[in-house]
């Protein structure tokens, strides 16, 4: 699609605006009916008609664009650029060299068909340009340098080559020269960064080695506390079971002791009752058979002696 310039995107507008269709616009502007609409949506939706940014343009449309311009891609005359003084003292150069034979010819080098490829790719460029632009200075790939003057020689070109060989060589030592100092520097930079980095990689293991048994000797001596609070809470806890279970069973010890001592005086204090019953009732049993058999044998005394304690005196006296 082709990218409309300010000036062809406020004409589409007004001829929008004068109540022609799309088509009729797109073709009067020589552009897509895409084109035109989407011109005119974008003129809906945020009230401006300005392009987007960087927007990427294809291949095709710059050749579409190029064909409409009347240029086609063709392979560029290959050769020195000639302006007009150039060919204007090439022309009065021409004359001298009219009347010169195959041998003279021989001894010439032309600088405009040496080949060699230092500054430019060698393979097919194409250049768009419009029919009789061949010798055109912007539609020429220049290889060479003329200035218009005579043919040189081969011995002046054997010196230029010398020439241009020592120029080579020296550049070509210069470069040798260059980068070996850089590669040494670089070597040197290298290794100093590698013994920087050894040592403080060093550095960091000693250090981490450190603090790794700095680390180790604070937990062990929290671990061994804690063993030790362990221990000590352990044996206290311990201590303290211990002293309980003896309270407690000193208790029970005493509460039974007590229980059984309160149980064996009050069987003892029942036996002892129990005993001066028996023996009561015994004593009681024993003085009434005493005082029965006393009684029974003494029966006749006894009547008598009652008797005899109820006698009046006159009785008494009467008896005697």
């Amino acid at each position: 699609m082709p990218c409309l310039s300010e000036v062809d995107r406020h004409r589409a507008l007004g001829l929008l605006q004068a109540g022609l269709p799309i088509s009729e616009v797109s073709l009067r502007m020589n552009v897509n009916r895409t084109t035109i609409f989407r011109l005119r949506q974008r003129l809906h939706e945020t009230n401006t008609t300005r392009g987007r940014n960087n927007q990427r343009i294809r291949a095709n449309t710059i050749r579409r664009r190029l064909s409409t311009c009347g240029r086609r891609a063709r392979r560029p005359y290959i050769g020195p650029i000639l302006t007009q003084r150039h060919r204007h003292q090439r022309t009065l150069k021409a004359p001298e060299h009219e009347a010169w034979d195959r041998i003279q010819w021989r001894s010439v080098v032309f600088s405009d068909k040496f080949r060699f490829s230092i500054d430019h790719a060698d393979g097919r460029v194409r250049i768009w340009r419009r029919s009789g632009e061949r010798y055109q200075a912007d539609c020429v790939r220049e290889h060479g340098s003329s200035n218009g003057s005579r043919p040189s020689s081969n011995n002046s070109s054997g010196g230029v080559e010398a020439v241009v060989l020592i120029a080579v060589a020296i550049i070509i030592v210069a470069v040798v020269v260059v980068v070996v100092v850089v590669v040494v520097v670089v070597v040197v930079v290298v290794v100093v960064v590698v013994v920087v980095v050894v040592v403080v990689v060093e550095v960091v293991i000693v250090v981490l080695k450190v603090v790794v048994v700095v680390l180790v000797v604070v937990v062990v001596g929290l671990v061994i506390e804690v063993v030790v609070v362990a221990v000590v809470v352990v044996v206290v806890v311990v201590v303290v079971v211990v002293v309980v279970v003896v309270v407690v069973l000193v208790v029970v010890v005493v509460v039974v002791v007590g229980l059984v001592i309160e149980v064996v005086v009050v069987v003892v204090l029942v036996v002892i009752v129990v005993v001066v019953v028996v023996v009561v009732v015994v004593v009681v049993v024993v003085v009434v058979v005493v005082v029965v058999v006393i009684v029974v044998l003494d029966s006749s005394i006894s009547g008598k002696a009652v008797g005899a304690l109820f006698l009046t005196p006159r009785t008494l006296k009467k008896s005697v």
